[in-house]
């Protein structure tokens, strides 16, 4: 409890949250998000796409070599078989579409 009160209270809770974040994409994984937003099951890719906008994680997906980078790779892979290229694709879509914060927005 005394957490969640530090929490609102502190200046520092965007670092605790960055922290978390950090932690969070680290376990799972840049590539384990892509292998799971790239897999033919909507099911599984609106699961990560929800832990994906809970979480905050990747904190700037669009950032050079993050995650739209790496899922536009995939969808112009021609070696690829064409669901993965097409669930690569359908991933996108559905990032591009999430709120997010104001500072990951481009200008």
């Amino acid at each position: 409890m005394l957490f969640l009160k530090e929490r609102i209270t502190s200046v520092e809770s965007d670092e605790v949250e960055q922290m978390v974040r950090d932690e969070l994409l680290k376990l799972r994984g840049t590539d384990n998000f892509i292998a799971g937003l790239c897999r033919p099951s909507p099911e599984l890719r609106d699961l990560l796409l929800s832990e994906m906008r809970q979480f905050k994680v990747p904190a700037d997906p669009f950032a050079d070599g993050m995650m739209i980078a790496k899922l536009k790779n995939k969808a112009e892979d021609a070696t690829c078989w064409w669901y993965t290229r097409r669930a690569a694709i359908s991933s996108i879509a559905q990032v591009s579409q999430m709120t997010y914060p104001r500072k990951w927005l481009r200008k």
